[in-house]
């Protein structure tokens, strides 16, 4: 008698295409990225470089959604995100990245999880999920790390450190 075994599925696969989606950007720009082992609402955090290499203080965290089947609005990327894990991101002090990657197409969408939200309403927020809408014009690219990176600077900058 065979049995049948464990299955690797289609999500699986387009999670960890998604993964590497993101991590051959931060790569060849310098970066380190380290994985979660354990998914609690983040599944990397990026550790930047500077020109010489050398280890600069700070982190970005990215939370990664994957699908065959991109959602649009308008012409604008569109995911549903579960209220647990926006109230977990609305609250980190240093940048949370949202990225949305599109299997079909091998093309990713991200946006800063602080520019969606209005900290003041999600108190009164009482559905379980929240619409997040990505610009069709942020991709992930080499820009992106530049401006994930700009922006984690910026952030400690406010906060009395430095790169």
């Amino acid at each position: 008698m065979s049995r049948k075994r464990k299955i690797r599925t289609r999500s699986h696969v387009i999670a960890a295409l998604s993964t590497n989606h993101l991590e051959r950007y931060l790569f060849e720009a310098g970066h380190s990225v380290e994985r979660f082992e354990c998914d609690y609402g983040y599944d990397v955090s990026v550790y930047t470089h500077n020109c010489n290499g050398e280890y600069e203080n700070g982190v970005i965290y990215f939370q990664l959604k994957a699908t065959d089947n991109l959602r649009l609005t308008k012409d604008s990327p569109v995911f549903d995100m579960d209220i647990r894990d926006i109230d977990l991101y609305a609250y980190e002090i240093m940048p949370v990245v949202i990225v949305l990657y599109d299997a079909s197409r091998s093309i990713a969408y991200w946006e800063f999880i602080h520019n969606l939200l209005d900290l003041d309403d999600l108190d009164e927020i009482s559905q379980e999920t929240i619409r997040v809408k990505f610009s069709p014009n942020k991709t992930v690219d080499h820009k992106a790390v530049e401006v994930w990176r700009n922006q984690k600077n910026k952030t400690l900058a406010k906060l009395g450190g430095r790169a």
